[in-house]
C-alpha cells in the first residue's frame, strides 16, 4: 500500500508526539482508585468476575450487575491475572491504548493523502490535557477509544486494499467497543 507514503521526519514527529503523550499522561495520572466514579466499580467487578460471576460483591443477595457490560472490569482482572495486583499496570495500558488510538487516526489521515493533517489529529490526541486525564485511570473512555480508532482504520484500509481480513478487524473491534 503506497497511499500517503512518508518521509523519515513524519514517524520521527510521531514518535516524539506519542512518547511525550505516555509521558504527560504518566505524570499526570492519580494512583489512588477513585470512589466518586466509576473506578471503584470496575475494580470490585473485575474481583467478581475472577470469582465466577458478575455482581457487585459488596451488596449481599443482588442480581447480576447490569450497569455497565463487562469489558472493562474483564480487562482489568486480565491485567492483574497476567501482571499482578498493582492497578498501575491497567492504568499504563490505557494510556497505550489512548496512544494507539492516537496514531491509527493520524494513520487514517495518512492513507487518505493527507500526512501533515495526520500529524496534527496525532498531536491534537496524544497532547490533549482531558484525553491524557482520563486515559491514566481505570475508566472506559481510553479503551473504547482505542477500539472506535481501530474499527475506523481498519475499514479504511478495508476499503483502500478489498480485504476482507481487515473487514473482519473492523467487525470484531467494532463488537470490542461494546
Amino acid at each position: 500500500l503506497r497511499v500517503g507514503r512518508v518521509g523519515p521526519v513524519l514517524p520521527a514527529i510521531l514518535g516524539l508526539l506519542l512518547t511525550s503523550g505516555l509521558l504527560l499522561g504518566w505524570a499526570s495520572h492519580i494512583p489512588e482508585v477513585g470512589v466518586g466514579g466509576d473506578e471503584a466499580t470496575y475494580v470490585s467487578l473485575s474481583y467478581s468476575i475472577q470469582s465466577g460471576h458478575y455482581r457487585n460483591d459488596f451488596l449481599q443477595g443482588e442480581p447480576p450487575h447490569v450497569k455497565y457490560p463487562p469489558g472493562v472490569p474483564l480487562m482489568i482482572a486480565i491485567v492483574r491475572a497476567v501482571a499482578g495486583p498493582n492497578l498501575e499496570f491497567v492504568r499504563a495500558l490505557n494510556l497505550v491504548a489512548a496512544m494507539l488510538a492516537a496514531l491509527l487516526i493520524g494513520d487514517a489521515l495518512r492513507l487518505l493523502r493527507l500526512p501533515w493533517v495526520g500529524i496534527g489529529a496525532t498531536a491534537t490526541i496524544a497532547l490533549n490535557p482531558t484525553l491524557l486525564s482520563t486515559a491514566g485511570t481505570l475508566l472506559s473512555e481510553a479503551s473504547f477509544g482505542c477500539a472506535l480508532a481501530i474499527t475506523l482504520w481498519a475499514a479504511l484500509r478495508a476499503d483502500l486494499t478489498e480485504s476482507n481480513r481487515w473487514r473482519v478487524v473492523a467487525a470484531v473491534a467494532a463488537l470490542g467497543s461494546f
